[in-house]
């Protein structure tokens, strides 16, 4: 009953502390893909990569 109660009025709160997590967790994601892309993909390869990326931000 407490939990429920202190959820509810909190849930505004979480809902965006997950937001910024989520965005932290992607910043540092993103960059290892790309470093990985580097790594493997040919030129034309990351060409494509790159312009799927702008697509998607």
């Amino acid at each position: 009953m407490i939990d429920e109660s202190y959820n509810e009025a909190n849930k505004e709160r979480d809902e965006k502390r997950e937001k910024e997590f989520q965005k932290e967790w992607d910043n540092p994601l993103q960059s290892e893909n790309d470093a990985i892309a580097f790594e493997y993909l040919s030129g034309d390869e990351l060409v494509e990569y790159f312009k799927g990326r702008k697509e998607e931000v």
